[in-house]
């Protein structure tokens, strides 16, 4: 079995939605990715849309119409501290009849793993101080691999060259705009038509790019 959201040929001048939400989820780690297989028919759009601090921000979109075919969907979702919640969107905009095809939902890696004694990771590995060991390549990279940001802090990245987020300013960095075109900074987008609508550091619609 799976789940069908379906749509018949009825006069209608509004869209026609339906979603299909997650029960609330909690602290996903840095590599958690949503799985699932979907199919649609005709005009109908699906999207994966992610609720955090009661904003809702769409984070999936297929790049083709699948044509009834099962496709595969993949979603990273990354590092999600605390509690947030995962939902299908089905709109119909045209008079005809469509639908839209779920299955085998699998969420991969999103479990926070603990390992090892704190004090006890070997020289090729950074040590989280909440049990947990991680390599050193992972430090530094504005993902919260360790769970508790202890490889992300200031103190930690003191070295690191040219690190910048963005969120504020552009470091040392500098736009050149002689050309007439110029890098700007700014929220992330509503649409994914449009651009990101998650801020990679912040992982939500919080922050700048």
């Amino acid at each position: 079995n799976f789940m069908v959201a379906s749509s018949t040929a009825y006069m209608w001048s509004a869209p026609l939605t339906t979603t299909l939400q997650s029960v609330v989820l909690r602290n996903a780690f840095s590599t958690c990715t949503l799985e699932f297989w979907y199919s649609l028919l005709n005009t109908i759009k699906l999207s994966v849309n992610l609720n955090r601090n009661n904003k809702t921000v769409q984070i999936w979109v297929p790049e083709v119409n699948s044509n009834q075919v099962w496709t595969k969907g993949e979603v990273f979702l990354g590092r999600l501290p605390r509690t947030f919640q995962l939902s299908f969107l089905a709109e119909r905009n045209r008079n005809d009849a469509a639908h839209a095809a779920i299955d085998d939902i699998l969420m991969k890696g999103c479990e926070t793993i603990t390992s090892g004694i704190p004090g006890m990771c070997n020289s090729a590995q950074f040590d989280c101080k909440n049990s947990r060991c991680i390599p050193m390549e992972n430090i530094c990279d504005y993902t919260d691999d360790c769970g508790n940001f202890q490889d992300e802090r200031q103190e930690t990245c003191v070295t690191a060259i040219s690190r910048c987020s963005f969120d504020q300013s552009f470091c040392n960095w500098i736009s050149d705009n002689s050309t007439g075109a110029e890098w700007q900074l700014r929220g992330p987008f509503t649409t994914l038509d449009k651009g990101p609508t998650r801020d990679h550091t912040t992982g939500s619609s919080n922050g700048n790019i």
